[in-house]
């Protein structure tokens, strides 16, 4: 797939990428996502803070998606990919767990720092 001239491709891992979001230094991030399966294609992507959802008050947790159209959106909620990154809001945003799907369609895992338990996630 050729990129245009002036965009970049960033392989990091993504807890990094979010972190100016998990220490309060934005509300959003807007990013492209490089989807494989099938065509290869690049869509457009946003991460918030998801403060309703938020298990304890020591969590910051950030939901990504797929910034589709709100009709698209709307009309197939179950297919889009959705990931799910924790911080710690007392420890200058340290990553505490992600999950995601592992693949379109595929199941969701969930990935825990060592020591952390699951219902600190409110599970």
């Amino acid at each position: 797939m050729t990129l245009p001239e002036a965009d970049r491709i960033v392989d990091v891992p993504l807890h990094l990428f979010f972190h100016p979001l998990a220490l309060g230094e934005r509300r959003e991030l807007h990013f492209q996502i490089l989807l494989c399966s099938g065509r290869p294609r690049v869509v457009p992507a946003v991460a918030r803070v998801s403060e309703a959802d938020d298990a304890s008050a020591t969590l910051i947790r950030i939901r990504c998606e797929l910034a589709l159209p709100k009709l698209l959106s709307a009309a197939f909620p179950r297919w889009l990919p959705s990931l799910s990154f924790w911080f710690d809001r007392e420890d200058r945003g340290r990553w505490i767990g992600h999950e995601m799907p592992l693949y379109g369609n595929g199941p969701t895992v969930l990935i825990l720092r060592k020591g952390m338990p699951e219902r600190l996630l409110g599970r």
